[in-house]
């Protein structure tokens, strides 16, 4: 059976309309398949992420929570030459770093122009007190009853004045020698702030009281004490160097030292603090 030209024509127009988007929509069909995203894997993604994080926070506080609080305190009193000293001023000025005139000095005293004559060494933890001491106790009497005469029979009706000596009384303790108390407190921005006060006590020449009766003496020695205390507050790096202060003791253990001073630093070492 024949059809009319027309249908024909008409059938021909529309298999070449509907043919293309037909294979448009074939060709169209894998793509949006592919680009469908894929949720379980994002999800498997992001659940493995916030694994692996959380395992690192656990692991970067039990480091840190490993770390110790400890600082060991060291302080050095180091008697130098008063004019090696103002030399050094003249050039220098002091910072709050003060290794480079603590290796300074360390030349000195291997020149023999320098001698160090303690060094304390204390450990502390983080924002507690600590105290070490290198002394003697020094009991000494501070009251005396006066000396009084006395009137002495002799043989051959003859009588002579005597003296009953002055005694003591009260007595009083000193330390003598070197003590450190620090307070220690370290930072999170790798500093260690100090609170400390390091003394020195030495022993002078006694003074001497005489009491005369005639020809009799009463004499009472007072003992005599020189000291150098620094309270201060000092903030250093680990490993670095501050230069407390000067003191001029006269300990003078140079042997011939013309004009000695006595250098006090200060040294924290903490392990794990960069």
């Amino acid at each position: 059976m024949k059809l009319p030209v027309w249908q024909l024509f008409v059938t021909a127009i529309l298999i070449s309309f509907c043919s293309p988007q037909f294979s448009l929509a074939q060709e169209k069909a894998p793509a949006e398949k592919k680009a469908k995203p894929d949720v379980k894997g994002f999800e498997e993604k992001v659940k493995k992420q916030i694994e692996q994080r959380i395992v690192k926070e656990a692991k970067e506080k039990a480091e840190n929570q490993a770390l110790p609080s400890g600082v060991h305190v060291i302080v050095e009193f180091i008697e130098v030459e008063a004019m090696d000293f103002s030399d050094w001023l003249l050039e220098n000025p002091l910072t709050s770093d003060a290794t480079d005139l603590r290796k300074e000095v360390q030349v000195w005293v291997k020149a023999g122009n320098g001698k160090i004559i303690e060094t304390m060494v204390v450990a502390a933890r983080s924002g507690q007190r600590a105290k070490t001491e290198a002394i003697k106790e020094w009991i000494y009497p501070t009251e005396y009853d006066p000396p009084v005469p006395a009137t002495i029979e002799a043989a051959g009706d003859k009588d002579y004045a005597e003296m009953i000596p002055a005694n003591p009384t009260a007595f009083e303790t000193r330390n003598v020698g070197f003590t450190l108390e620090v307070d220690p407190v370290i930072g999170n921005d790798g500093t260690i702030d100090l609170n400390l006060a390091p003394e020195v006590v030495i022993a002078d020449e006694p003074s001497l009281h005489t009491t005369k009766l005639g020809d009799t003496e009463s004499t009472v020695e007072m003992p005599r004490f020189m000291a150098s205390k620094v309270t201060t507050q000092v903030s250093i790096r680990n490993g670095d160097y501050a230069f407390l202060g000067t003191s001029r003791l006269g300990i003078t253990k140079l042997g011939d030292a013309k004009d000695p001073i006595l250098l006090m630093f200060v040294r924290c070492d903490a392990t794990g603090i960069e």
